[in-house]
């Protein structure tokens, strides 16, 4: 049976036919999958902003694969740790040391925002909108995430997996749901 992919709506897509798990062999090709497209198209990142929690692995790998350094903001709307949730939209922001940061940068260097997952959008939309002001004329953000929802209607620059289903990550515990894990194909092998 054939599941069509559903429009992008902004609202997080799960076709509760299976958990996508992000195994730790997984995690690991796509960082590595991530780092060189960012070498390739975005070679002027000079700074790696991770969103806690869940983009805190991903950010401080890549940063580490990159030679660059990596600070953390902590953007949040979901609320709870439930699967198959959907977002509420409401997204709280905190930027705290990251003015900072962006002082230390070198002219003409790009940031990299990146995340474990975009589900709606809302997360990365409200982390552009606060770090706009924070951003000098010649600095680009630049978004990476391991994981784009089929529902969102917000594109990342860079993503490694398409997914219709809850993700599970290496750093999550196994949620309680009766729905099969699949470990998720690797960077190269296409969608998921």
């Amino acid at each position: 049976m054939t599941h069509p992919s559903p429009a992008p709506t902004g609202r997080r897509y799960f076709g509760h036919r299976r958990i996508h798990h992000v195994t730790e062999r997984r995690f690991n090709q796509a960082i590595t999958h991530l780092a060189e497209q960012v070498r390739l198209a975005h070679p002027r990142v000079g700074l790696v902003v991770g969103v806690a929690r869940g983009g805190t692995r991903a950010a401080t790998a890549l940063a580490g694969l990159l030679g660059v350094p990596s600070t953390l903001v902590f953007a949040r709307h979901n609320t709870s740790e439930a699967t198959h949730l959907p977002a509420s939209g409401d997204v709280t922001v905190d930027l705290t040391d990251l003015p900072l940061r962006l002082s230390d940068m070198a002219e003409g260097t790009d940031v990299l925002v990146v995340d474990d997952i975009c589900g709606s959008g809302a997360t990365l939309q409200a982390l552009r909108r606060a770090l706009s002001p924070h951003l000098g004329a010649d600095t680009a953000p630049v978004e990476a995430v391991l994981c784009r929802n089929l529902g969102s209607a917000h594109a990342p620059d860079l993503v490694v997996w398409e997914v219709d289903d809850w993700v599970l990550f290496p750093w999550e515990d196994r949620p309680a749901s009766a729905l099969p894990l699949v470990e998720i194909p690797a960077p190269s092998e296409g969608k998921s």
